[in-house]
């Protein structure tokens, strides 16, 4: 079972949008072999996902509504086999607090493309619903990208 972790800052936005599209993805190909959860580093426990993301979730058939914030801890981090942040400073308060796990801490905008290394997927918290429907196509491009990873890695294992 591979354990995959989305990570933004407030665990309300970014990170359950992701989780919820990885979801639907995994569940309309019929993959049971990949777990996914999220956190946030600045995370408020229990917290609702934001309304905007609620909506903008909705509009494109994935359903967060029950979502509920949690914040990272070692713990989290230990168990996750992937560790998909947002921007740079996730990363570095990751690679600060759990130097360990440093192996396993990706960007998630770098599954845009095959060129973009460090790619940062912008935080629409505050901001208008126009910008959260970017967001959400970004986070959807990326998980595709990230999928058509996570299968070639699976099939080179498997031969």
């Amino acid at each position: 079972m591979l354990k995959i972790l989305f990570v933004c800052t407030g665990n309300i936005c970014r990170s359950p949008m992701a989780e919820g599209i990885m979801k639907k993805k995994l569940k309309l190909m019929k993959i049971r072999d990949i777990a996914v959860s999220s956190a946030g580093i600045s995370a408020f426990d229990s917290s609702k996902a934001s309304k905007k993301a609620v909506e903008i979730s909705k509009q494109g058939g994935v359903d967060i509504s029950e979502h509920k914030a949690r914040a990272i801890d070692e713990d989290i981090v230990e168990r996750a086999d992937m560790i998909l942040v947002m921007d740079s400073i996730q990363k570095e308060e990751l690679l600060t607090n759990f130097p360990k796990s440093s192996n396993k801490i990706y960007f998630l905008g770098s599954f845009l493309n095959e060129n973009e290394e460090e790619r940062e997927i912008l935080d629409p918290y505050g901001l208008s619903i126009y910008n959260y429907r970017l967001c959400f196509g970004e986070l959807n491009m990326a998980i595709e990208g990230l999928l058509d990873f996570i299968m070639k890695n699976k099939n080179n294992s498997n031969q």
